[in-house]
């Protein structure tokens, strides 16, 4: 008979609970790392991090207006200083990996406010594609991103 059965047990559910971490970050897919990845972001912006934001985008960056990594990271401080991002549901998600490059589909609310003068809450509902490439140290990084919204930015009337 063991002498501490309780240690035997708490023993083996370590044991198992360190086996399924192992497991699952050493099994997990391109999709799954890109998943991550746009999640990494949007908590970025929640927080308006830009290390964090930053992170996912290539250092070979560059959209169809012309602006690459630089001139994205200064655009979306320019617009922090204005309005204050609180919240960013995204709505649906579509990934299609292919080899080193994926593409990522994202359906999204942006809920934000202005400090002053007004104190409104605005939102910005649209759709964006991002185009990823996985990079040297198998990190995804976005390489372009296409919005496909409204390009419009409304506000939620307060309802006492």
């Amino acid at each position: 008979m063991l002498k501490h059965p309780v240690h035997f047990i708490l023993g083996i559910a370590v044991l198992a609970v360190l086996f399924y971490v192992a497991v699952s970050i050493f099994t997990e897919n391109d999709e799954a790392r890109v998943r991550r990845a746009v999640y990494t972001g949007v908590a970025g912006l929640e927080h308006n991090d830009p290390r964090l934001y930053g992170r996912i985008i290539s250092s070979s960056y560059m959209d169809d207006d012309g602006n690459d990594k630089a001139a994205v990271l200064k655009k979306a401080g320019d617009l922090f200083k204005e309005y204050k991002p609180f919240r960013v549901e995204i709505k649906a998600m579509k990934i299609e990996v292919e080899g080193l490059e994926a593409t990522s589909t994202i359906g999204y609310r942006c809920l934000f406010k202005r400090d002053e003068p007004d104190k409104k809450i605005y939102y910005d509902a649209g759709k964006v594609t991002a185009f990823w490439r996985k990079e040297s140290a198998g990190d995804w990084k976005i390489v372009k991103i296409e919005y496909m919204g409204s390009h419009e930015i409304l506000f939620l009337p307060v309802v006492a």
